[in-house]
């Protein structure tokens, strides 16, 4: 399985080489490592989100549980200019991005 630093460093080579703003975060599935070890490893991943150009995310959840807290937990600790918006679904999270210039 993955690490969150892994997954982390795979997400800002893929916005650095494509250039996109928009983003899905989809960690419905996600079963990796602790709280404290994904808050560790999460020190300025939405700094560096905003450096590699991302403008909006939208982060599914799933079941709002440990996915919820960690992702919260690291948002409020880092303020940058990502818009980011949770969702339960992906539907609805690419109708918000979609709409979005």
């Amino acid at each position: 399985m993955e690490s969150f630093q892994d997954g982390s460093a795979r997400i800002l080579h893929f916005l650095q080489q494509t250039g996109v703003h928009k983003m899905i975060l989809d960690s419905s599935t996600y079963q990796g490592e602790t709280l404290a070890e994904i808050i560790a490893g999460g020190t300025e991943f939405a700094r560096k989100l905003a450096d590699a150009g991302l403008e909006y995310m939208a982060w599914i959840y799933g079941d709002k549980s440990l996915a919820q807290s960690t992702a919260d937990e690291i948002l409020a600790r880092e303020k940058t200019d990502v818009v980011v918006l949770n969702f339960d679904n992906v539907r609805l999270a690419e109708i918000w991005l979609r709409s979005l210039n």
